[in-house]
């Protein structure tokens, strides 16, 4: 309902407009009543009007006055003098400060309505010319940041600059970086519909209070996902900050639509120019979900750091004989570290130690991401009930495995096959 003030110092006349139409019919309220100036700008601070219907000659500062006031508070109102005064002078000074319409008393009923309604019309139409300005804003803003997540050489720096900043954005800080937000399903009536699930995570990105001094860009980054461009100050990039920040963000689109989502970040840079090192950085991190499982988040800088860890040949035997035990024993419910230990005729925590340090992964994520591809290698073949898959691969409770499974793969396994057509890249 759009918002009406009435100002007239003639008490009948104020009750002949706001009873002499229907204002409901016509999608307006009628917001206060005033018989001067100083009633009608107390109004229109408290309540701010969409439009108003003024008489020009008022106790205190008259209409043409109250206007100019008006209209320096609040632009966008409409306003149309409803006034006796017939001489031209007021009507055009009237027009020159801003109002909309000019009703000379008496009127009627048609002429009042045909006036507001004229008044309506004027702010339906610049409702939607900053709707159709702010849409066009979108998509050449989506654009843009399309073509920086997918080359290289997306467009000369400078001209970026200038043409973000005259659709409104601008990347005031020295620090860049990307990530990539791939999204899985955890219930196939989530399936049909991605582009809602892809709006609804951008309006909780938009809305969620964005990392200490930091601007957030978010665009559509193909099938299953979305790309992230963060632009802000070196302490605000930290990794400590940025955990936080993007472990928040995986809460909030759990506890609102159930969705799990993995996250890769890359590198920080110092300039926008390194940005496609960063966007690549991150989708590499992404793929850590392969063998560490979905619904996580995976920094680039950490991946790397696990992947760069020197091996002795001590370690390399050791680690292979951890994972050819694991090979050979995962069917057993009750295999353990330290089961494994006594199988490679060493102490438990030492392999937990080698492995964990060299491995990048426990000796249980390893354990639980054999049996997890074993199952799902199981359930393929469709020949076996959830059970029988769960039992097979070392799981006594079905309950138990249905929901490791799902937290690895983000379907539960009675759904993965349906899944598994439908996305044959997802897993």
């Amino acid at each position: 309902m759009l918002k009406l003030l009435i100002a007239d110092d003639e008490a009948y006349v104020r009750e002949y407009m706001k009873t002499v139409l229907d204002w409901e019919g016509l999608g307006i309220t009628i917001c206060g009543c005033a018989r001067d100036s100083a009633k009608a700008i107390e109004i229109a601070e408290k309540e701010m009007p969409d439009m108003a219907l003024l008489d020009i000659n008022m106790p205190g500062m008259d209409g043409l006055e109250l206007t100019e006031h008006l209209l320096n508070k609040s632009p966008d109102m409409v306003i149309a003098f409803v006034t006796g005064y017939s001489e031209f002078e007021y009507a055009r000074k009237a027009l020159q400060l801003g109002a909309e319409e000019y009703i000379l008393k008496p009127f009627s009923p048609e002429e009042l309505e045909g006036a507001v309604r004229r008044l309506k019309l004027k702010i339906e139409k610049r409702i939607q010319e900053r709707c159709d300005s702010r849409k066009d804003r979108e998509v050449l803003r989506e654009s843009l940041l399309k073509e920086m997540l997918s080359s290289r050489d997306f467009l000369n720096i400078s001209d970026w600059k200038e043409r973000m900043k005259r659709i409104g954005v601008e990347c005031p800080y020295g620090c860049f970086l990307a990530a990539w937000m791939e999204i899985h399903f955890t219930d196939k009536v989530q399936e049909p519909d991605m582009g809602l699930w892809k709006f609804s995570i951008c309006n909780i990105l938009e809305e969620y209070p964005v990392i200490s001094e930091t601007v957030l860009y978010v665009t559509d980054g193909g099938t299953n996902r979305i790309g992230l461009l963060v632009n802000g100050s070196k302490e605000s990039l930290s990794l400590e900050k940025l955990k936080g920040y993007f472990g928040d963000v995986q809460k909030i689109i759990w506890d609102y639509l159930k969705l799990l989502v993995t996250i890769g970040v890359g590198e920080e840079k110092d300039s926008l120019e390194k940005l496609y090192d960063s966007v690549r950085e991150a989708e590499s991190a992404c793929k850590t979900q392969e063998l560490k499982g979905t619904g996580k988040l995976y920094f680039y800088k950490e991946v790397q750091a696990e992947r760069k860890k020197p091996r002795s040949r001590r370690a390399e035997e050791i680690i292979s004989a951890v994972e050819e035990a694991v090979r050979e024993n995962y069917q057993e419910s009750d295999l353990t570290v330290e089961k494994i230990a006594e199988l490679v005729f060493l102490d438990a925590s030492y392999i937990r130690r080698i492995f964990s340090k060299y491995r990048g992964c426990t000796v249980v994520d390893f354990l639980t991401e054999y049996r997890m591809q074993e199952a799902k290698r199981l359930l393929e073949t469709g020949n076996l009930s959830v059970s029988q898959a769960a039992e097979q691969v070392g799981y006594m409770d079905p309950g138990y495995f249905t929901k490791c499974f799902k937290k690895h793969f983000g379907v539960t396994p009675s759904n993965y096959l349906d899944f598994s057509h439908s996305y044959p890249d997802f897993f």
